[in-house]
């Protein structure tokens, strides 16, 4: 039995390497970084945009705090309602869904 269990651990390891190889995983983790990329980029340009129209430092650094709660902010109330459907429902009936 312990043979088998190297096997397992044999072939999960070659459908890494082959997962990693293919074209929509490299697709997927490109867009995933393009996104957190644009995401953080936006954060930054709106607390230095804040920063710039305020002139008092007390002021300014709350301003950037209260930017960075509102970026997360949709990540905590949506995450859960997203995690139900895509548990409960197709992926393409969510994906038509959330289009219309």
């Amino acid at each position: 039995m312990e043979g088998q269990g190297e096997l397992e651990d044999t072939n999960k390891k070659t459908n890494m390497k082959e997962t990693c190889k293919s074209g929509s995983f490299k697709a997927l983790l490109v867009t995933q970084f393009i996104g957190a990329f644009v995401d953080n980029l936006l954060k930054v340009v709106i607390s230095l945009y804040a920063i710039r129209i305020l002139s008092s430092s007390q002021a300014a650094s709350r301003y950037v705090s209260i930017v960075g709660v509102l970026f997360v902010l949709p990540f905590i109330i949506f995450s859960p309602i997203a995690g139900y459907l895509a548990d409960r429902y197709l992926k393409r009936t969510v994906i038509i869904a959330m289009g219309r």
